[in-house]
């Protein structure tokens, strides 16, 4: 027998003889070569879960995946390797051994890949050896996995009041305004480089704008205080029972990871009378 009775390895071509004689002066030359496929091997993946990392960086992706054994022959050093969403950076791609793969069985693998593309697309590719320890014989590339997407809801508003105070500045008495409030982060990310600047009563000229708050982040379902003041160059009415100082703060974050930037705005008017109060 040809394989002593052994499984015979995983081939795809042959040589046979089309006759044979006994003569011992007979010339053989009539030979076949042939071809088959009994070597092959397959993998499919998924891609079902996704979720922020830990500071919301970026984004978790895990998938699973099959691969068959399509052959009679088993196939050795079986290797599954995953892009991790970016096929044209090798470097983070990941390695899964799968060893030995008896035919017509089938193996699973699962993994877990970091991204900050949303959603992200992957694909594994295969391989394997018909022998032991032998060169790469099959491969085979799986479809596109298309993860779901992490939902991104980022929210923010600021609030402010004012109150009119009279203090002395540089021996004369003057008006001041005093103002205060909190920027929330309402949505379910962190907001990165929160800011709040007043406009201090003068929409049209940013020179004297102040920045009353000033935040490298702020968490998921928090708020954040600030306050300031300034004294107004103008007012809204000349009589003192019913003039009146307004100006308006913005706030601006960025949300993770990367996403588009947040504003609000918010006007406060407040009056010069009847409560000025020295402080």
């Amino acid at each position: 027998a040809v394989f002593n009775g052994a499984t015979p390895p995983c081939f795809s071509s042959f040589l046979a003889e089309t006759r044979s004689s006994t003569s011992l002066t007979a010339v053989l030359k009539d030979f076949v070569v042939g071809a088959f496929p009994v070597c092959g091997i397959e993998i499919t993946k998924t891609c079902p879960s996704s979720r922020f990392n830990a500071d919301q960086t970026a984004f978790i992706y895990s998938y699973n995946g099959t691969v068959t054994n399509t052959g009679f022959a088993a196939l050795y050093d079986v290797t599954v390797v995953d892009d991790a969403g970016t096929p044209g950076v090798p470097g983070d791609d990941q390695t899964i051994n799968l060893g030995t793969v008896a035919a017509h069985a089938s193996a699973t693998f699962s993994g877990e890949f970091q991204s900050t593309q949303n959603p992200a697309t992957n694909r594994a590719s295969v391989t394997a050896s018909t022998t032991p320890g032998g060169p790469v014989d099959v491969t085979d590339t799986s479809d596109p996995a298309q993860c779901p997407p992490v939902p991104i809801n980022p929210l923010m508003h600021v609030e402010k009041s004012c109150q009119v105070r009279v203090v002395v500045d540089n021996t004369q008495v003057v008006v001041r305004v005093d103002i205060a409030g909190q920027v929330c982060n309402d949505g379910d990310i962190i907001l990165d480089n929160v800011t709040v600047t007043d406009d201090s009563g003068t929409p049209n000229n940013p020179a004297d704008d102040q920045q009353v708050l000033s935040l490298a982040s702020l968490a998921a379902h928090t708020c954040a205080p600030y306050s300031g003041s300034y004294f107004p160059s103008g007012v809204n009415g000349s009589d003192p029972s019913s003039a009146t100082f307004s100006d308006t703060v913005t706030a601006h974050a960025t949300p993770r990871p990367g996403g588009s930037p947040l504003t609000d705005m918010h006007t406060a008017t407040c009056p010069l009378c009847p409560c000025p109060r020295t402080p």
